[in-house]
């Protein structure tokens, strides 16, 4: 019992020290680039949101789910329906933007490329999963 409330615990803080180490990756690189207002702009949402995830979660439902505290098949369930409908829309944007950069002359090889790994990804999900379900 005392192991699984401590794996909950330390579940909760996984996605906040994620961002915040984003976040200071991000400072690092534009640092590096002398880009001190995004280094220090990207740093401070990335620490915002950590922060945000750190002291609402508990209170917020929508905010303990972004930050992994995941405690029911239901938040299970609103997560696979949240990254289905996030898919959705990113492969939509990434069709209409190759298509758009091809209308205009321009390269669509970037919006092609993605719209490849995304396919990849989609088949070999699909097979893996009819397989091992």
């Amino acid at each position: 019992m005392l192991t699984s409330v401590r794996g909950k615990n330390a579940e909760r803080f996984v996605t906040p020290v994620l961002g915040l180490a984003l976040g200071v990756l991000f400072l690092v690189i534009f640092a590096l680039h002398d880009d001190w207002f995004d280094a220090v702009t990207s740093f401070a949402i990335m620490a915002l949101y950590s922060v945000v995830l750190l002291v609402l979660g508990r209170r917020s439902e929508t905010l303990g789910l972004l930050g992994g505290d995941v405690p029911d098949e239901r938040g299970r369930a609103i997560g696979v329906k949240a990254l289905a409908f996030t898919g959705t829309v990113l492969v939509d944007v990434i069709v209409v933007m190759f298509i758009w950069e091809l209308a205009h002359g321009r390269d669509a090889g970037p919006w092609a490329a993605l719209g490849a790994i995304g396919g990849v990804a989609f088949a070999g999900s699909t097979a893996w999963y009819t397989r091992h379900s």
